[in-house]
C-alpha cells in the first residue's frame, strides 16, 4: 500500500472516530434523560398511544423504554411517588422486575404476563380479542375478588386500555 493512501485512510478513520463521539455522547445521555422521566399512570397512557399512532413496532420499542424507566425507578428511593407508581406499573406490566418476596408478582407473571404476550403477537385479531376478554375478567377478579367494589385502579385501567387497543383494529 502506497503511504499517501495509508495517511488518507488514517485521516478518515480519525474523522469518523470524531463523529462517533458525539453520536456515542448525545445517545448514552438521551437514555439517563430517558430513565430519569417521572413516571406515572400516565406513562402507561402514552403507551397506548404510541400504539394507535405508530404501530406494534414502535410500541414495542416504547414499552422496552418503559421498562427500563421502571426499573430505575424502583430502585430510587429518593422519589417514593415515582417509586410506588413503578410498583403498579410493575405489577400489570413487567412483573419480572418485581422482587421474588413481592405478593403481586407470581400472579402477574402467571396470569397476566402471558396473555398480554399472547395478544402483542397478534394484535387486532380475534385471538388477540379473546386473549383481552379473558385477561380483562382476570384483572377485574384479583382487583376486586368479592365483586363488591366499584371499578379498577387506575394502572389496571390504563393497563386494560392498552391491550383493548392492541386487541381491535
Amino acid at each position: 500500500m502506497k503511504p499517501k493512501t495509508l495517511k488518507e485512510i488514517k485521516v478518515v478513520a480519525l474523522l469518523l472516530s470524531l463523529l462517533m463521539v458525539p453520536i456515542l455522547v448525545t445517545s448514552h445521555m438521551r437514555e439517563n434523560v430517558s430513565l430519569h422521566t417521572p413516571i406515572s399512570a400516565e406513562s402507561l397512557d402514552e403507551l397506548a398511544q404510541t400504539y394507535r399512532k405508530s404501530g406494534i413496532e414502535r410500541f414495542l420499542d416504547a414499552k422496552r423504554t418503559l421498562q427500563k424507566r421502571v426499573s430505575f425507578n424502583l430502585k430510587n428511593d429518593d422519589d417514593s411517588k415515582a417509586q410506588m407508581a413503578a410498583m403498579n406499573i410493575a405489577v400489570y406490566m413487567f412483573p419480572n422486575l418485581l422482587h421474588d418476596t413481592h405478593l403481586e408478582k407470581q400472579y402477574a407473571e402467571e396470569h397476566f404476563k402471558p396473555l398480554q404476550d399472547r395478544i402483542e403477537t397478534v394484535p387486532g385479531t380475534r385471538e388477540a380479542q379473546d386473549n383481552f376478554e379473558e385477561l380483562r375478567n382476570l384483572v377485574w377478579n384479583y382487583e376486586n375478588p368479592k365483586q363488591n367494589e366499584q371499578g379498577l385502579s387506575e394502572y389496571a385501567n390504563e393497563m386494560l386500555k392498552i391491550y383493548g387497543a392492541l386487541s381491535w383494529k
